[in-house]
């Protein structure tokens, strides 16, 4: 069982990119916290606009109806839109060219992402 164990924590200390020896000259506070990561800076850089939502996004707070769906993909140049109603199942695979439509329960588009 020990086995086991020694190699737990020496995939996780090489996961997370620390040498096993120093686990033990950490305290409970410094395992609780998560590592530092190079993308949090003052400065992050800005997410890139995949799915043209930046034309997208005056669509916000209109009913979505087939007209609608057509100035959207006009819009946005392409016709890779998923609607999102509530209590929809969707699946959870990532497109970063899609545009997800999250629409309230009278149909309005209330947020606008990609993916």
């Amino acid at each position: 069982m020990r086995k086991k164990v020694v190699i737990a924590v020496t995939a996780a200390s090489a996961w997370i990119g620390m040498p096993v020896q120093g686990l033990s000259a950490m305290s409970g506070a410094d395992l609780a916290r998560p590592p530092a990561s190079p993308t949090t800076t003052s400065n992050p850089a800005p997410a890139r606009d995949t799915c043209n939502m930046r034309q997208a996004r005056r669509f916000t707070g209109v009913t979505y109806k087939q007209q609608v769906h057509e100035d959207l993909a006009r819009a946005i140049l392409h016709n890779r839109i998923r609607l999102i109603r509530p209590g929809a199942v969707i699946t959870q695979d990532v497109r970063p060219d899609r545009i997800n439509l999250i629409l309230d329960d009278a149909g309005k588009i209330i947020t606008i992402r990609c993916g």
